[in-house]
Formats: C-alpha cells, structure tokens, sequence
C-alpha cells in the first residue's frame, strides 16, 4: 500500500529569498524529499543557503546537461522537461510533484501525504488544480487567489476584458494546474503539467476546490516583479494570445500609464471584479504565515 511520501522537484533560476520560501513551504507540507535544479550553476543560493539533510542542491552545469544530452543553450522547456525525467527514473518516494518556484502545493484538510495514500493503485497522477495569486487584494499573511471558472461566468465577471482571460478559464497564466506522478510507472515524457504514460490504462485524478486541493501559484507578486519577467513570460507562452497582444501593444506605445493599467486588468482586478469573483465561489483568501518573504 502506498504511504503517500513525495519529492518534490524542481528547476529554478529565483532569488534567494524565492528559493528560501520554495524549500521552507515543501517542507512544511511534509515533503520526503526536494530536489532543486538550479538552471544557473553559479547561482548565489548555492553558497547562500545550507540545505537541510532532505534538501539536495544541483547545479546545472554542462556537465549535467551533457548528461542528458543537452546544453545550457538549448530550449528551457526541453532542458525542464529533460530533468523532470531524469529525476523521475531514480525516485524514491511513492510520489513525485514537478512544480516551478513560485507554485505551492495545499491542502486544507490533512496531509498531501494523507491524501495520496488514499489514491487508489490504478490512478498514476493526481493533477492540482491552478490558483492564482491577486497581488495587493489581501494583505499578507493573508493571501488572495482566484481558481478557473467556465466560459460564461468569465464572460459575467470580467465583462469587457473577457477576452483576455477565456482561453485559460479566468486566469491570466496557465490553468492546467500541476501534477503528482507515481513511482515506477511506464512514463515517456513528463511536461510541466502532465506525464505522457506509454500505457493507456493509467488514470489521472484532478483535485481542485472541491477536494481542498490548491497549486497556488504566485505568477505575480506586483507590479515591479511583473515587469521583471514580463518579458520572459510573453516569449513563454505564459499569458494567452489575447492578453500577450494587450501587453505588447501597450509596451510598444511607450506609454508607462497604459503598461501599468495592463498589470492591473490582468493581475490587481477592480471591487467590482472581485465581488463578482467571490460570488462565483472562484475567489479564495488563506493565511499563509510561511509564504511571506521577510522583508
């Protein structure tokens, strides 16, 4: 019978106080394990932070790279990708999630741990469903999230911006939430969302809201961070074709008033948004003491 314990992987390229927060939540959430890729070998978190004993640093060095037959200049999604199956095949654990470092698996209720040993043996990964951090909406500990709603209450709840949230289900990054995948299964690729299992007989289990299962991703902390990666993330695919057109129209204009009114129609929603959200059960406020970045 599986016991449920999990390692957590990722590959980040994060300030160090981003990977301080990654590491202390898994391991509040009781991880047995997390692996930490970093995509920059020289990384300052590798001499900044002492990993605890459950805690393995890796730098992505050529050599790494080498290994799987990449290089540091190849694709990043073919080199996460790459790594995410490599760290598969020498699992552990009964369980392993691949998240990125700013995504926070939750349960409100018992364990992961609890909750994945439940799982019955026939189901191979249990995907969590998105939610997305509002920036400024709460103030922290607390924290604001809005979690997918249908094609016709996004239509009802954000009006004219509609278009800038439909593809993805009322959120402006991905709505494909995140994945656990059980140990020694059949896997010949794992993507940042899902495994593709060679076998067509393996299940998949999607937890979200109802479940009291969160992958909480904080896509954007304000406006500052947001025009950090903002860049990274058009070329990325990280918002749709419509809200990617919105944000590069307005970066084009060289109109800092319209940049700044983009973040806030994707990312800071007015009152009115916000009430119809919670009216539509999409918006969720937890207090997440050990998702504060100290300042």
């Amino acid at each position: 019978m599986s016991r449920g314990d999990y390692t957590v992987i990722a590959i980040i390229r994060e300030p160090i106080a981003v990977v301080e927060r990654f590491v202390r939540w898994y391991q509040k959430m009781g991880a047995t394990r997390i692996i930490v890729y970093f995509d920059d070998p020289d990384d300052p978190a590798l001499t900044a932070i002492t990993p605890a004993q459950n805690v393995s640093f890796i730098p992505c060095t050529p050599d790494v790279w080498r290994e799987m037959g990449l290089t540091p200049e190849d694709r990043f999604t073919m080199r996460q990708n790459a790594v995410y199956l490599n760290a598969y095949a020498a699992l552990e654990t009964d369980w392993a999630l691949f998240v990125d470092g700013d995504e926070f698996a939750l349960m409100r209720d018992g364990t992961i741990a609890e909750h994945l040993a439940a799982v019955p043996a026939e189901v191979g990964c249990v995907n969590f469903e998105t939610a997305e951090l509002l920036p400024n909406i709460a103030t922290p500990p607390t924290f604001a999230f809005r979690t997918p709603i249908d094609r016709e209450t996004n239509r009802n709840v954000y009006r004219r911006d509609g278009s800038l949230f439909r593809k993805r289900h009322g959120l402006a990054g991905h709505d494909f939430g995140k994945s656990f995948v059980r140990r020694d299964l059949n896997v010949s690729q794992i993507r940042q969302h899902y495994p593709t299992f060679a076998d067509d007989d393996v299940q998949i289990l999607h937890w979200g809201r109802d479940n009291g299962a969160y992958l909480l991703h904080f896509m954007c902390e304000g406006f500052d961070a947001w025009q950090r990666k903002v860049g990274w993330r058009t070329g990325a695919s990280g918002y749709g074709k419509n809200a990617h057109a919105v944000i590069a129209q307005a970066q084009e204009s060289g109109d800092a008033d319209a940049v700044h009114d983009v973040y806030k129609r994707l990312h800071e929603p007015r009152y009115r948004v916000l009430k119809r959200l919670r009216a539509a059960e999409a918006l969720h406020e937890f207090s997440l003491p050990d998702l504060v970045i100290p300042e």
